[in-house]
């Protein structure tokens, strides 16, 4: 990023208000660098910056990948982390988790039909079961530096 805008990347660091992530964090956990993905993004946010990460949820049972991939791939490639396992770099980081959770009942992938019988189901859903639903979502807020 540093190298596109043409600055220093120190110049970054402390600079963000807000970032977001959408089934990205996962890749961290499988390749095992997620203590310190969450820490780069500590370092970018200003003082009470916003972190949100939504990624798929391992509880959701209704992935049509989940089935296919145990078939043909290495656990590794297609490993879920839990909503625990996507909220400990950011509390390692020092974070203040402001959320955790899941959503979200509604495939990306849905007709017309399904979302429309999905959206009408969600609060069903959500008063029985919400721990399974699609998404897990992670928002955490960097804490003011202390001054001297």
């Amino acid at each position: 990023m540093a190298e596109n805008l043409g600055v220093a990347p120190e110049s970054l660091l402390g600079s963000f208000d807000f970032i977001f992530g959408v089934n990205t964090i996962r890749y961290c956990h499988r390749l095992k660098n997620e203590n310190d993905n969450a820490q780069q993004i500590h370092e970018l946010l200003k003082d009470h910056g916003v972190c949100v990460v939504i990624d798929m949820n391992d509880k959701f049972p209704a992935f049509r990948s989940r089935f296919r991939d145990r078939a043909t791939k290495e656990k590794e490639s297609y490993y879920l982390p839990s909503l625990a396992e996507y909220a400990r770099p950011f509390e390692t980081a020092e974070f203040e988790i402001l959320r955790k959770d899941n959503f979200c009942w509604i495939p990306h992938s849905a007709g017309p039909s399904l979302t429309a019988f999905m959206r009408f189901m969600t609060p069903v859903l959500n008063g029985i079961g919400r721990k399974h639903a699609m998404r897990s979502l992670v928002i955490g807020r960097k804490h003011a530096r202390q001054r001297m």
